[in-house]
């Protein structure tokens, strides 16, 4: 049997209890939920629910400016700089963009019920469908419905919104439910007004203040009972979809179809399990990344190499240089390059057949690095290893035949973190000059994002390694406030003068949000970027070419890129 409890207004929302198997669905009629359900119905990408102005502002951090509205209100006035929450003014304006929407109330509340096991946003529009799908996907769980309210008072035209969708439910469904005294109410109290919903909404509180700044229109059409077929679900807590047309919603997996050599890649982990680098001695998890990443990747021709010692930060670090057959005397560019691992893992030979295939494809030298290693090294000593070598490389250039126009740096994971660092230090510090920075699967901050929770488990990079990761290199949780860990926080001030960018993601990666949001901050600050997401791919494909052949694929575009960037003007 399923039962049904209302809440009378969002203030009431008990966070514990709604972690316990609870259904969440929020009301909050006038206006944010008939504007979320509006909004998806009129095509926005998604809605992305924040609790005042300055969240929205800070989610808005790092978007691209065309792919963004921000809406929102307070205490009923339009926040300065933000559009009307009004459905029908929206209508034009949202298309195929993300909506970060600010309301006094009803975004409130849904953040208050995030915690449940699936939270809805509901209007009278859409009560039918959210019901419906709600039968289909669930069974037994207690339904919670919340009436945000208004300023911790209890709102008519909520309480009648729930009633609806209470009505709804029961009508739809062949069993007996459960109803508390509240929610009874509800539907009592639809069922005497479900003839006259306009009038009931126009002299509400709430209705009669918006009525009286002109939005008569607005009341009556949010008044519409069951006219829409849009299920707005709120997913990895962070943001709403449409979940009856949105691809990536699927109760309980993943909807999307993974490649043959994905699959097959993800079950060879599934069926020959082995303890997480979390859980192995430090020197065993070294020994079988670098052992594993030898099988994963081989180059399929070999360029020349030379290995150096230079000085680093605290203690000499060893470089290899590679550089293409047939080149002996020729000045050619070169790519600075710092291995993935976390800063924990990986060196030299783990990225050795990446290098080799970078530097025959690109035909120009790659100068690897082999930077300090945390714990032993906790930050910032990798960062300062890093700009080191790439002076080094700046100031040897001559007696490498090195062309000292065109030097870029480049890395994977965290050795892509390291080259948008020294990027940032090399214009901090006016020295050494950056032609181009090349990041493959960054990590670039330490702040929640939705793929981070939706890739961090089950495909190959896990959340838990990630915090393993971070813990072994930074000092303390102060440092993910830094700039020299986290380059989404590069001053604005600065932004502009980095280097141009190509920057590649992975989609089924958890850092694979981050990188975007970078490439983001460099387009809207005017730099040079060219920013690829790789289909249904998984974190570090590129050094699992023999398993999967779109790593392969990916070097040679990112060779191409370095080889178009290369032959032009070196950007001042």
């Amino acid at each position: 049997m399923m039962k049904i409890h209302l809440l009378l207004k969002k203030e009431d929302i008990d966070k514990q209890k709604m972690a316990d198997n609870k259904i969440a669905v929020v009301f909050d009629v006038l206006l944010a939920t008939s504007t979320i359900t509006s909004a998806l119905e009129f095509g926005a990408k998604e809605v992305i629910p924040v609790l005042d102005g300055k969240e929205a502002k800070k989610e808005a951090e790092g978007r691209e400016k065309d792919h963004f509205v921000l809406v929102g209100e307070y205490q009923g006035k339009t926040i300065d700089g933000f559009l009307s929450p009004n459905p029908l003014e929206l209508r034009e304006k949202i298309e195929g963009k993300s909506v970060i929407l600010s309301t006094t109330n009803g975004t409130v509340a849904l953040k208050s019920s995030a915690e449940a096991k699936a939270v809805y946003a509901v209007s009278l529009m859409n009560c039918k469908a959210v019901a419906n799908h709600i039968l289909k996907d669930y069974q037994g769980e207690t339904i919670v419905v919340v009436c945000s309210g208004s300023s911790n008072e209890f709102n008519a035209e909520d309480f009648h919104g729930a009633g609806c969708f209470i009505d709804c439910l029961i009508k739809e469904y062949d069993k007996e439910f459960f109803l508390t005294d509240s929610a009874y109410a509800a539907r009592c109290f639809y069922h005497a007004h479900n003839q006259n919903s306009d009038d009931i909404l126009k002299d509400s509180r709430v209705g009669r203040m918006l009525s009286k700044h002109g939005f008569d229109q607005e009341i009556e059409f949010v008044s519409q009972q069951n006219v829409f077929a849009t299920v707005p679900i709120l997913i990895d807590r962070k943001r709403i979809i449409d979940a009856a047309n949105d691809s990536v919603y699927k109760k309980g997996e993943e909807s999307m179809s993974l490649k043959p050599e994905v699959k097959a890649l993800l079950e060879a982990y599934a069926q020959n399990p082995v303890p997480p680098l979390e859980q192995l001695p430090l020197a065993e998890a070294r020994k079988g990344f670098e052992q594993s990443a030898k099988l994963m990747s081989k180059a399929e021709k070999l360029a020349n190499t030379k290995d150096f010692k230079i000085q680093g930060y605290k203690d000499e670090i060893k470089i290899r240089l590679y550089s293409p057959d047939g080149t002996d005397g020729t000045k050619l560019p070169a790519i600075v390059y710092y291995h993935g691992g976390g800063w924990v893992i990986g060196n030299i030979e783990t990225h050795d057949a990446l290098c080799h295939t970078l530097s025959n494809e690109a035909g120009c030298i790659v100068v690897s690095v082999d930077y300090s290693l945390a714990p032993e090294s906790k930050f910032p000593v990798a960062v300062e290893d890093s700009y080191l070598a790439a002076k080094w490389v700046f100031e040897n250039a001559d007696e490498m035949n090195i062309d000292e126009n065109f030097i870029a740096v480049a890395g994977d994971s965290a050795g892509g973190n390291l080259a948008a660092v020294v990027s940032y230090l090399a214009v901090q510090r006016q020295t050494p000059s950056i032609a181009y920075q090349m990041l493959f699967y960054p990590s670039t901050g330490f702040e929640y994002t939705p793929s981070y929770e939706k890739y961090g488990e089950g495909y190959y990079l896990t959340k838990s390694t990630m915090t393993w990761f971070r813990e072994q290199y930074l000092n303390s949780p102060e440092d993910t406030q830094n700039p020299l860990a986290a380059p989404l926080l590069i001053p604005d001030e600065i932004t502009p003068l980095l280097p141009p960018a190509y920057i590649l993601t992975a989609e089924l990666d958890p850092l694979c949000d981050g990188g975007e949001h970078f490439a983001a901050k460099l387009k809207n600050a005017g730099v040079e970027t060219e920013y690829v997401c790789a289909p249904g791919m998984l974190h570090g494909f590129l050094g699992m070419t023999e398993y999967l052949p779109d790593g392969k694929e990916a070097i040679k575009a990112a060779a191409e890129a370095i080889k178009k960037r290369s032959a032009l003007k070196p950007v001042e």
